[in-house]
């Protein structure tokens, strides 16, 4: 058993996380580079181009548009001549497949450079038979600037830039950020992006969204509770935990109809970790970042009394502000006077 001495009171200042609205219901968010990765909801990784002269590198970095969060970066030199460019940007689907997104109304994001330039956003309708895109000229400054574009042709939205083929939002394939200059001496320039959003309600993505972890608490006194993010489109999720990084899993579930969850059956000093996964139907989208946990024990020893109870054990995780119970249980001893809680008997 633990004992502890304590002089004074303390309140968990541990708080329930509840399903937050960060997002509202008419927006997905496609990336905002949190968790250091540069990745998309979905799942599929950033790519980053430019023609055989130019040079270019890409990644994430901090800050993004919020002075503690990711961004996606460019930095890039063009030295061709004939049409050099460099670009960043990600497919819809994790195999470079067309989408549905029937229904979205326009795309937003976060955009700065290290100075004034023209970026071309582009929307990418490449599949086999056909290869068209459509851009939106967008003026860049060396502050963040959130930028809306209609996922539509016409004043406000998109300027077919190739193919033939009329815009359809039922087979579109990715997104893309490109700068080109005809440069005989080079032209070099760092981009940021960052919270990248689809407004409206598309009608089919392959798979919900990976949902985002938030975080644990304890408001429970036996299990801890672990809480996401909504995932657009999901109807149920399935939730993880595993002491050995999911080789095995003390918890495999599936069908949760919230986003949270009280855990149950977990041992004391163990470190655990979770996940949960998005599902629509047949449709399950990939796990998501990995959190982890460790759930400490706070007991009591009467330390020889001859009477009365100890105050119930308690389980806190770490971060938590430990409530040191009273002499709840009225503990008396032959000639002592209860003092308090101390970490070592006698």
């Amino acid at each position: 058993m633990r004992h502890l001495t304590i002089s004074a009171f303390f309140t968990v200042l541990v708080s329930l996380f509840s399903a937050p609205s960060l997002f509202g219901a008419d927006s997905l968010v496609i990336a905002d580079f949190e968790y250091g990765n540069a990745c998309n909801r979905i799942g599929t990784y950033w790519y980053f181009w430019c023609d055989s002269l130019s040079t270019i590198n890409g990644g994430y970095e901090q800050p993004g548009s919020a002075s503690s969060s990711y961004a996606g970066a460019m930095d890039f030199n063009i030295k061709g001549t004939a049409y050099p460019y460099a670009s960043m940007g990600f497919t819809f689907d994790n195999a470079g497949a067309p989408v549905n997104l029937t229904g979205a109304d326009s795309v937003r994001f976060d955009i700065k450079a290290n100075k004034s330039m023209h970026v071309y956003f582009l929307v990418l309708q490449l599949t086999n038979n056909k290869y068209n895109s459509f851009y939106a000229d967008i003026n860049v400054t060396n502050a963040w600037t959130t930028k809306t574009v209609k996922l539509s042709v016409g004043a406000g939205g998109l300027t077919q830039s190739s193919g033939s083929d009329p815009f359809s939002k039922n087979e579109l394939t990715g997104l893309n950020w490109s700068y080109t200059e005809e440069q005989t001496n080079g032209s070099t320039g760092k981009v940021w992006i960052d919270n990248i959003r689809i407004f409206g309600n598309p009608s089919g993505l392959h798979a919900p969204f990976a949902p985002f972890i938030a975080g644990v608490s304890m408001n429970d006194p036996v299990s801890p509770t672990v809480t996401w993010y909504r995932s657009a489109g999901a109807t149920s999720y399935g939730l993880q935990v595993s002491s050995d990084t999911f080789k095995t899993n003390v918890v495999n579930l599936s069908g949760i109809s919230d986003t949270m969850h009280a855990v149950t059956g977990l041992t004391s000093e163990k470190l655990y970790y979770w996940r949960v996964n998005a599902a629509a139907g047949s449709n399950t989208s990939r796990w998501s970042w990995i959190g982890y946990f460790m759930i400490t024990t706070v007991s009591y020893d009467g330390n020889g009394s001859g009477g009365g109870d100890v105050p119930s054990s308690a389980n806190y995780i770490p971060g938590a502000t430990v409530t040191v119970s009273g002499n709840t249980g009225n503990l008396t001893k032959p000639e002592c006077v209860f003092k308090g809680w101390h970490r070592t008997a006698d």
